[in-house]
């Protein structure tokens, strides 16, 4: 009995639902509606393009890492095994001591070579530094104040000691902090586009900074206390693999403000900042720079011979050199008699013409004592004459 009445509602609400839609007017779909799925992937990729470039931020890690390693390679073989070359090169100069009779030196360069190994080492070494951080060093006495317990520390960050220090732990630090500043930027990216190209470029960040370094670590809120009033800023700048040697102190970033002047008008000085900017430093590049200052600190040189020392004033002459000395005075003086001698010779009359044969006896016999007198004064008075 309920059947009919039920199908026939529902052929009738059938029909009034197709009228409806018969007489109703035909409005266009969205343009992004129509526009097959492909299309839609097509044109964001090309969006995308057009923002991010993975290709030119992994072109220039590699240049850069091309680079580095060119240096550290160029600069080890400028001197290979340096400090191997210089004893092998000691022991010339040792062999030759020996056979020119001057083997005592050797035991003291020894000595001396085992003691400026250790030392080089730790000495201040201003080389490590740029021209602004050595600026810096120069005016840190003024700056603050060091105990003098505290120095040694303090010279020690100048040392390629400290570089190979903050070059071992430098790559794996340096990779944290540049996964750290994209995981932020990530979060702070104004639009979706500038998050989604950090994170593609977040690979090529990490490796850059194993390799090559140059992230810093600001340091200022943990220093705030015992930093200078000049200091607005303190970090450390930490290197990759491939950077080049250095020093904990060279690392430093620091800004500094310094007074310029004062304001004519409030009176209060004016500021400007300085900033000095931290260098990465590698452990290769440290050890391999080191190994070269060591092997010039130990360095004897060619053989020298010892020059004669020259005799002090007072000192006792020796015997020798007296006889010596005194030789031209005595000489002299026997030079003198000579003179003496040959003046009276030449002085000595000859004898009369006349006197030969028989006569000679009766002449001197008959006036033989005034003869002898004449003969006596011929040499006066030919001196006088």
């Amino acid at each position: 009995m309920h059947v009919a009445p039920r199908s026939y509602l529902s052929a009738g609400i059938a029909a009034l639902g197709a009228g409806a839609i018969a007489l109703s007017p035909i409005q266009p779909l969205p343009a992004h509606a129509t526009q097959a799925p492909e299309r839609v992937v097509s044109d964001l990729a090309v969006n995308l393009a057009a923002t991010v470039d993975p290709i030119q931020l992994w072109q220039e890690v590699i240049d850069r890492s091309v680079n580095n390693f060119g240096n550290l390679w160029f600069s080890y073989w400028e001197q290979p095994l340096p400090i191997a070359s210089t004893i092998l090169y000691n022991q010339y100069t040792y062999i030759a001591e020996l056979f020119n009779g001057e083997g005592s030196r050797i035991p003291g360069q020894i000595s001396d070579n085992f003691q400026t190994f250790f030392s080089v080492q730790t000495e201040v070494n201003l080389n490590t530094l740029d021209a602004r951080h050595q600026t810096a060093w120069a005016l840190l006495p003024a700056l603050v104040d060091v105990p003098a317990n505290l120095q040694p520390v303090l010279d020690l960050t100048t040392t390629l000691s400290s570089g190979q220090v903050i070059g071992l732990v430098g790559p794996a630090l340096a990779g944290t902090i540049a996964l750290t500043n994209s995981i932020s930027a990530i979060r702070n990216a104004p639009d979706s586009e500038t998050a989604l190209s950090q994170l593609i470029n977040l690979p090529a960040r990490i490796v850059d900074a194993n390799l090559n370094g140059g992230q810093t670590l600001d340091l200022t809120s943990l220093l705030s206390s015992i930093l200078p009033a000049q200091i607005t800023k303190a970090g450390i700048t930490f290197g990759g693999m491939l950077s080049p040697g250095g020093s904990l102190f060279n690392s430093l970033d620091v800004v500094a403000k310094q007074q310029i002047g004062t304001n004519p008008i409030t009176g209060k000085p004016i500021y400007i900042e300085v900033p000095i900017p931290g260098n990465p430093t590698g452990l290769a590049g440290s050890s391999i720079e080191q190994g070269q200052q060591i092997a010039e600190a130990i360095d004897v040189g060619p053989f020298v011979p010892t020059p004669p020392t020259a005799a002090e004033p007072g000192a006792a002459v020796p015997a020798a050199a007296a006889a010596v000395a005194e030789t031209p005075e005595e000489v002299a003086v026997e030079t003198d008699a000579v003179a003496d001698i040959d003046v009276d010779v030449a002085a000595e009359p000859e004898a009369p013409a006349g006197r030969q044969g028989s006569d000679a006896p009766d002449a001197g016999a008959t006036g033989g004592d005034d003869a002898g007198q004449g003969h006596a004064r011929a040499p006066r008075g030919g001196r006088g004459a």
